[in-house]
């Protein structure tokens, strides 16, 4: 478990999330602020996953509401956009963060 391995002390998620939002909204949460069913649309609570996890300070949730629960579903146009724009933008933090880093 990679987790176990690099003790982040951020863990940022991302996954689609019951926030009773329209279809393609964004909403960033703090896990630590979240309440029982965890706007998981899992099984199994993400919180509750990441509880376990040593060296953990913060967890948070970055998700995208869906249009649809039923599986096999397509994504719909507007989950689709959001998921577009979140993976470009972590992208472009990510190249930024790792263009910053020393390699002394």
């Amino acid at each position: 478990h990679i987790l176990w391995k690099t003790k982040p002390r951020l863990v940022v998620v991302v996954d689609s999330v019951e926030a009773g939002l329209s279809p393609g909204s964004i909403i960033l949460v703090d896990l630590d602020q979240t309440t029982y069913p965890y706007f998981s649309t899992h099984n199994i609570p993400m919180k509750l996953l990441l509880e376990a996890t040593p060296g953990i300070n913060r967890t948070v949730l970055l998700g995208i509401q869906p249009a649809s629960h039923e599986v096999g579903e397509p994504l719909s146009h507007e989950v689709e956009n959001a998921r577009s724009m979140v993976v470009r933008e972590l992208r472009g933090l990510i190249e930024a963060v790792s263009s910053g880093l020393s390699t002394d």
